[in-house]
This record gives C-alpha cells, sequence and structure tokens, in this order.
C-alpha cells in the first residue's frame, strides 16, 4: 500500500497553490495516494490544472474526516494549533511548509515548532530558519 498523503491549501493564483499542485503531481506521478483539502480564504479560482475538479474543499468536508485517512498531511498555509493536535493525537505526520516572508509571526513560528517536519524551498532557505528560529527538523 502506497503512503497517503494530503495537502493543505488555499486554492488562488499564488505561490502556496502553486507549490501545493507541483507537489501534489510530483508525489502522484511516484506512486503516493494524493488528496488536497482546499481551505477556504474566499473563492476558489480555478488553476488550469488538473487538481481544479479533483480537490476537496473545506466548506463541503470536514478537516478530520478528510485527514482520517492520511499518512501524512502537508500545510502550505498555516495550520490551526487544533488541527497539529488533532493529526498528532491520530499519529499522522504533519508538514509545514516554511515561508521566508511570513517566518516571525508567533502563529507560523508555533506551527514549526508543533509539526512533525518542516519543509523548506531549499537548504538556504532551511539553514536560515534552523538557526533564526530554532527549528532543527527540516526536509529540503
Amino acid at each position: 500500500m502506497s503512503t497517503r498523503i494530503g495537502i493543505c491549501t488555499r486554492y488562488d493564483r499564488n505561490e502556496y497553490s502553486y507549490v501545493a499542485t507541483i507537489l501534489a503531481d510530483w508525489l502522484e506521478h511516484r506512486g503516493f495516494d494524493v488528496s488536497m483539502l482546499v481551505v477556504p480564504r474566499g473563492k476558489s479560482v480555478p488553476q488550469g490544472e488538473s487538481w481544479d475538479t479533483r480537490q476537496h474543499s473545506s466548506s463541503r468536508v470536514l478537516f478530520t474526516d478528510w485527514c482520517h485517512h492520511r499518512d501524512i498531511v502537508i500545510w502550505t498555509v498555516l495550520p490551526q494549533p487544533s488541527q497539529l493536535q488533532y493529526l498528532r493525537t491520530h499519529k499522522i505526520k504533519s508538514y509545514v511548509l516554511y515561508d521566508p516572508w511570513d517566518d516571525r509571526t508567533p502563529a507560523r513560528l508555533q506551527a514549526y515548532h508543533n509539526a512533525d517536519q518542516v519543509l523548506a524551498f531549499n537548504r538556504s532557505c532551511g539553514e536560515r530558519c534552523a538557526t533564526d528560529n530554532k527549528i532543527p527538523r527540516f526536509v529540503y
């Protein structure tokens, strides 16, 4: 059985959506079972990607129902502390994407510390966050 990965993201025309769709395609191409949950921040904007019709909306699907069948959940947006706690309680790994433009907010720092892993765009971003914010668990 392949690893079941969920990706939580906004779905508009921005870097987070772009990273989420590229990551989802890359993982799926390598045989992982991938699902995407769109966290509403407004209206979802079609990207012209294969994920336009395959995404799940958090306004229609409960986070707890969606992630229950996942082994790993990757966040490209800031997760709620209660969501990270839910994942930890149910032994689902949580990965949070390091945001080099917004890394100083207390909520984001808390998410980095509470996640199982922090994903960085590249080694220099990971090293910067590890040095500045004392977060050692990075995946590049």
